[in-house]
């Protein structure tokens, strides 16, 4: 039997672009009959739906075309957050006059219409397709089988990033939110699930993350709690630890591949300007090749 590979993606934003590049360059290398799974968070879920559809060329195309437009608005940002802890402690704000950093139902219109998602080629390929969604109420991690629900549902709860956006996703009774919030890459669960198995990581960010890192969870951590009237303040400040604990074990485990941006990339996750997505779209075309040599 050929060898196979379970294929975990990232989420980080308009830094998935970087992913986006490394399923394109994987898509001209045939490597699906290659791969035992997938696995993905937030914008890496978009990335593998538009793959398994054999649609990666249209997919990347909304980072340039779409999403740089009209996804993110930075000028939202301080008083969406403002609006969040006002709702969530002094007078509820109905969600239609929050004002979102982002705006997901945007993307879900360009997936379900401008830019079409084969959603019927998604249900009928055969290779096993998870998406990470967060039941944050119970605080847990849920693996999503993108042919147990609405796969525009489950893509759409992929993206609530709170406290970026006011939102949350019902699929049966449970209301998610991106699951990359708990678990950025949950190495171990790969593993364990896996022992036969190599795994690869694509990772959209940069390795390095510091104290800075870990107050924007604190701060995320307290906004999200008061938006969603839950505690989630440990999922958010864990979650650099959580990161850096994962990239370190995947270096040094000869069973694993981490296929992440050059310390320079200048991408990140609210970058917008068309010359930088595309040096780090090019850079994901580069390291793809990577990954068909270790498998």
């Amino acid at each position: 039997m050929a060898e196979k590979c379970v294929l975990y993606l990232a989420g980080g934003g308009m830094s998935g672009v970087f992913g986006a590049g490394v399923l394109t360059s994987l898509s001209k290398l045939g490597f699906y009959k290659k791969i035992d799974a997938i696995y993905a968070g937030s914008c890496g879920a978009f990335n593998a739906a538009y793959f398994l559809t054999r649609q990666t060329k249209i997919g990347s195309s909304i980072y340039f075309e779409d999403m740089k437009n009209n996804f993110i608005f930075p000028s939202h940002m301080a008083l969406g957050i403002l609006q969040g802890l006002w709702s969530g402690w002094i007078k509820k704000i109905p969600e239609e006059r929050m004002l979102n950093a982002i705006d997901i139902d945007y993307l879900m219109n360009i997936a379900r219409n401008a830019k079409k998602l084969n959603i019927s080629r998604l249900k009928r390929q055969k290779i096993p397709f998870f998406i990470s969604l967060y039941d944050f109420r119970n605080d847990k991690i849920e693996y999503f089988n993108i042919k147990d629900a609405d796969p525009y549902l489950i893509l759409r709860a992929a993206i609530c990033i709170v406290p970026y956006t006011f939102c949350r996703q019902e699929l049966n009774g449970i209301d998610f939110i991106d699951g990359t919030i708990k678990e950025p890459i949950n190495l171990d669960y790969f593993l364990k699930k896996y022992p036969n198995r190599k795994i690869i990581i694509v990772f959209n960010g940069r390795r390095a993350s510091g104290i800075r890192h870990n107050l924007k969870g604190w701060a995320e951590g307290v906004v999200a709690s008061s938006m969603l009237k839950n505690k989630l303040y440990s999922s958010y400040i864990s979650r650099e630890s959580k990161v850096r604990k994962d990239i370190k074990n995947a270096l040094s485990n000869s069973r694993v591949l981490l296929v992440y941006p050059d310390k320079k990339s200048p991408v990140r996750p609210r970058s917008r300007d068309y010359s930088t997505l595309m040096a780090t779209f090019n850079q994901g075309l580069s390291k793809g090749k990577e990954i068909a040599k270790f498998v």
